[in-house]
């Protein structure tokens, strides 16, 4: 019996690890009292003793997790084409954690192959690179929205009267502006025009406009 009550609790374990990860949840979050209870409560442990601790969770869980994962990459690069593009942002800093270790741990060669045609500096950020249509209709958006009233009174001096938006266009114009504005401070993070994103702040990042982007019909 004990035997078993242990593997139900290494296999907790190792799934509230994995929800730790997926989510970007603190380990902390298994010692907090409504978690514990929503545990029991759901009759997956019969006492908070059951519960593994954040220790357990962070490193020996997570090692065993990290290992997974370095055994699996490794069988997707036996596989790979001869120049597999990687990055090792979510593995290295610039302090600790070298790139370098990273291409170690999996045998890799660091291949560099630049072709530039002009001048680097001129396209050096995604803003510069990349032409956006909602970036466009974002600045005629806001710039309308600053000159309504004017652009009322001129239509209605020019008799243009079915040109005019309703009260409720007027509204739906405003929370475009809001809805592409949260696409705008994205671009601006990704383009490392402030400063540059690792991998972790892009999922993040894509978490955040996921949710910009539900909606409901009504909206």
């Amino acid at each position: 019996m004990r035997k078993k009550a242990s593997q139900l609790k290494q296999q907790l374990g190792h799934q509230l690890t994995l929800m730790c990860c997926r989510e970007l949840l603190p380990f902390l979050i298994v010692e907090n009292e409504g978690f514990q209870d929503f545990l029991i409560c759901s009759k997956l442990v019969n006492s908070k003793e059951d519960i593994p601790s954040k220790t357990i969770l962070s490193p020996i869980n997570l090692n065993k997790i990290y290992d997974i994962c370095v055994k699996k990459t490794n069988e997707q690069l036996k596989s790979a084409t001869p120049f597999p593009a990687t990055t090792c942002d979510i593995r290295c800093d610039k302090y600790k954690h070298r790139s370098l270790t990273v291409l170690n741990e999996f045998n890799l060669s660091s291949t560099n192959i630049i072709v530039v045609t002009n001048n680097p500096d001129e396209f050096h950020t995604l803003k510069n690179r990349v032409v956006t249509r909602w970036n466009t209709i974002l600045i005629m958006l806001r710039s309308y929205e600053s000159n309504m009233p004017g652009i009322e009174i001129i239509l209605r001096r020019l008799k243009l009267f079915d040109l005019i938006l309703t009260p409720t266009e007027n509204e739906i114009g405003r929370d475009l502006v809001d809805f592409l504005s949260a696409f705008e401070t994205t671009r601006t993070i990704l383009s490392a025009s402030k400063s540059y994103p690792t991998i972790s702040l892009c999922l993040l990042l894509r978490i955040v406009s996921i949710k910009c982007l539900h909606w409901n019909s009504a909206e």
